[in-house]
This record gives structure tokens, sequence and C-alpha cells, in this order.
């Protein structure tokens, strides 16, 4: 597999963030977008850029029947101009990366992993609560469909017409 490589031919290695769909951080390596790909298991993914351009969230594009992931939700909302009523709300694993003046995928450093985290406990009570509000509308929506999608008439097979009707 080949991979982003420095001046010197060295295979490089991006320190990197995945926020995960059951609501976890973690950091991992990752060597170039396929890495980043395997990852969400997926070998089609897109970025949403912060607004200053400092880090890049990979998404998969289908993400729908996927759990909705709150900590990347409120990661996007923290270093974007989104408002918490606007911020999309991220499905599945969500994988963090800083990125290079050329726009490629980059690794984080302690202080940009310091600040993800610092950003997160530093969103105001309002915007959190409208983001949980958010997933949580979400959430019952999924539910609804998913009810939907069962069999309606299962208790058929249990019940039968009386003889003659």
């Amino acid at each position: 597999r080949s991979g982003m490589s420095d001046r010197r031919g060295r295979l490089v290695r991006m320190r990197s963030v995945l926020a995960s769909r059951n609501q976890e951080l973690y950091t991992f390596t990752a060597r170039d977008v396929s890495d980043i790909a395997d990852r969400l298991g997926s070998h089609h993914v897109e970025a949403l850029s912060s607004s200053d351009g400092t880090y890049q969230f990979w998404v998969t594009p289908a993400m729908s029947g996927r759990r909705l992931n709150g900590p990347a939700t409120k990661l996007l909302f923290a270093f974007t101009g989104f408002a918490a009523a606007q911020t999309p709300l991220l499905r599945g694993d969500v994988v963090i990366t800083s990125r290079t003046a050329a726009g490629e995928p980059d690794g984080l450093s302690d202080d940009l992993i310091g600040l993800l985290i610092e950003s997160l406990r530093a969103i105001g009570r309002r915007p959190r609560c409208r983001i949980d509000r958010r997933i949580r509308q979400a959430d019952r929506a999924d539910q609804r469909a998913r009810d939907l999608a069962v069999d309606r008439e299962f208790w058929r097979k249990h019940f039968r017409a009386p003889v003659g009707e």
C-alpha cells in the first residue's frame, strides 16, 4: 500500500482521532486516506473542514442507519461557524485529522488534540442542550422508521379468523 512520504521518502504516519459511534474518542495512526477509509469501513470518504482549515472531519457519505455521533457533532459545532440548530448531525465513526496547506490530511500534534478535548468542555450549556435535543429527536425518528419497517401484521400468523369467514 502506498502512503504519504516525507522529503526523504519515509512513510509518514498521521496521528488522528477517532470519534467512535460508541461516543468515545480514541487516537490512532493512519498512513493515508485509504487507512482513514478502512477505519470508517467504507472505500468512499469525504472531509469537512473546520472554519480555520486546521481540522478535517472524515465521514462516509452513506450515513443512513448508522448511530448518531454526539462527540463528533459537538466538535464540528465547536470548530465551524454552524449554529447549534444547523450543525449537521454526524453518524457512525468520524476520523479527525489536521491538514496541510495543500489540503492533504496531516497528523495531529499534542496541542491540537488538547484543543479538541478542551473545545468539547468549553461548549456552552445552551448549544450543548440544543445539540443533545436534536440528537434525541433524530434517535426517536430513527426508531419510528425502524418500527414502520417491521411487518405491521405479524399478529396474523398467531390469530386465525373463525371458520366460515
